[in-house]
């Protein structure tokens, strides 16, 4: 006998059988679908932490450059001042 293509073999289970069949699978899925998220949870963690280290050296070293370009402005501020002195005491 040919077995009819829409029947799929459940053609003899009972209703309670079907439901089992039915809620077993929508459990494996919710499973699945929780590994799945645990996963791409794990992978964005790591992408997030990779991009904070990233910022937080940047903004090191920037940091350390406006400490650079601080030092380096009250030191020409000073030079201005010294040339500022030598030019008035030779006008006077």
């Amino acid at each position: 006998m040919i077995q009819d293509d829409d029947d799929y073999g459940f053609e003899d289970m009972t209703n309670k059988d079907l439901l089992r069949v039915l809620l077993q699978e929508m459990a494996d899925v919710r499973y699945e679908l929780k590994q799945d998220i645990a996963a791409l949870d794990q992978k964005l963690t790591g992408k997030i932490d990779n991009i904070d280290q990233k910022l937080s050296g940047k903004i090191d070293n920037l940091t350390l450059k406006t400490d650079q370009n601080q030092i380096a402005f009250m030191k020409n501020l000073d030079d201005i001042d010294a040339r500022v002195r030598v030019l008035e005491a030779t006008a006077a």
